[in-house]
Formats: C-alpha cells, structure tokens, sequence
C-alpha cells in the first residue's frame, strides 16, 4: 500500500475511485509541520534548562575555584614568610583537621595517609610498636590506651586499658594525634 492508495477509497460501486478517506493531504502536511514545531520548542525549552543548569555549575565551580586559589595563595604565603619552616602539605593537614574539628562532631575525623597506613594494618590483623591500640578524647585532648595485645611489650611494661599516655620521648601528648603517638 503506498502513500496515495492509503488516502483514497477503493470502491468497485464507486465511478470516482480518487475519493479522499480520512485526512486530506495538506491536513497531513499541517499535522506534520505542527507536530515538527511541537518538536522545536519542546528541543529548545529542554535544551535551555540544562545550559541554565550547566550555567549555574560553571558558577558554582568558579566560586569553589576562588576559595581554593585564596587558601593556595594563603598558604603560600604563610610557607614562605612564617619564621618556622612549615610545608604547605602540613598547613593543608592543619587546614583539614581545622575543618573536621569545626564540625565538633565527636565521630567525625581525619586519617592522614600515614594514619591510614596504620589503620589498614591494624585492620590486616598486624602491628608493629609496643603493642597497644589507642583513641583520643577531642575535648580533652588525652590519649587513652583501648586495648593492649597480649604477650606485647607494653603488656610486660603493666601498661593497662583506660591508662592515659601524658608523653612520649618527654614530649607532651596533647598536641599529638595517636598516628603521631604510635610512629
């Protein structure tokens, strides 16, 4: 069946076998370019809302793009000029414990790659040290002992759970993080 055949009746009782059934052929044509239209706005208003979204993103990524470039710069500066030799990779550890440490969340921390080292091996089954796993109280800033290994140093030196490690090698503990504590 073709195009013209499908629009015309077929009628033996009928002389006039052009008769039109259904649509007339510029109806078709009207029902085709409507239906194209319908197919451009909706293309243009679908279109329009995900460059206004993308839009909104490039914003957002410049504003985040200005706070990291004051916080490089800020650190920076302070590598350069501060009267200690300090490495911008330990003014960003600061920069991110002083972020968790704003939250105040008692459950919210931060593994240094040192301190992950250290946890994936504890979690491995293995330790190296004295023998103890330790925890930190935030608000106090004491360092308790949480379990002590048996037949391990610490356990021959009386070391006990709850003790409370005031310093290491004379230094005082309360600025110290376990990792720093346990290396």
């Amino acid at each position: 069946m073709n195009f013209k055949s499908f629009f015309l009746k077929d009628d033996d009782n009928d002389k006039d076998t052009n008769q039109l059934v259904g649509f007339k052929f510029y109806e078709v044509i009207i029902i085709i370019l409507i239906a194209i239209l319908i197919g451009l706005v909706s293309g243009l208003h679908i279109g329009s809302y995900y460059v206004e979204k993308n839009l909104d993103k490039d914003k957002k990524l410049e504003k985040q793009d200005v706070n990291l470039n004051q916080l490089s710069t800020i650190s920076d500066w302070i590598s350069e000029n501060y009267f200690e030799k300090i490495s911008k990779e330990e003014l960003l550890e600061a920069a991110i414990e002083g972020m968790i440490d704003y939250v105040g969340d008692p459950h919210t921390s931060y593994l240094t790659p040192q301190e992950k080292k250290d946890f994936d091996e504890r979690i491995g089954g293995e330790y190296r040290g004295i023998g103890i796993e330790l925890t930190s109280d935030k608000e106090e800033k004491n360092i308790f002992i949480i379990n002590v290994f048996p037949n391990s140093p610490a356990a021959t030196a009386g070391l006990q759970v709850g003790d409370i490690i005031i310093a290491v090698d004379k230094k005082e503990t309360k600025k110290m993080t376990t990792a720093e504590i346990a290396s």
